[in-house]
């Protein structure tokens, strides 16, 4: 009944003793902020989470198109890499012998979906594969196979 009559005043009262208890809160949190590192959030672009870029001494390689017909299915696969070089001279090698990968590459890539769509351990044996030979062939200029897109 008091309530209806009168206007109660004690939310300012309320508001200035919250206020009051939080202010040294804030301040000594600040204060523990200086001592310490200080906390740095870097953010990144959404590009450069999904995608990666290539090394310099990359060459892309493909897409390279695959279909065929394993276990009584039709597979159809899309394959794009890039061949990272020990160094400029192996780069340009690789860059010469294009074509030469594409015929070293192109039974792999077979190989790769004969099973149908490849899992895990298919893509490392590929990846592998690719490099063994292709260091083979162009004696030691492949650093690593760098799998991009597979369909």
């Amino acid at each position: 009944m008091i309530l209806a009559r009168r206007r109660w005043r004690g939310g300012a009262w309320a508001m200035a003793l919250i206020l009051a208890l939080t202010a040294p809160v804030a301040v000594g949190g600040g204060a523990a902020a200086e001592e310490g590192q200080p906390k740095v959030i870097e953010k990144r672009k959404r590009a450069e989470t999904r995608f990666h870029t290539p090394p310099p001494n990359a060459i892309k390689i493909g897409p390279i198109q695959v279909a065929l017909t394993a276990g009584g299915r039709t597979v159809a696969g899309k394959l794009q890499f890039s061949v990272v070089a020990v160094d400029e001279a192996a780069r340009g090698k690789l860059q010469a012998g294009q074509d030469a990968i594409y015929g070293i590459v192109y039974p792999l890539a077979i190989k790769l979906y004969a099973a149908g769509r490849p899992d895990k351990s298919a893509i490392r044996a590929f990846k592998s594969d690719a490099k063994a030979q292709l260091n083979s062939r162009f004696g030691d200029a492949v650093e690593v196979v760098l799998l991009k897109m597979l369909y």
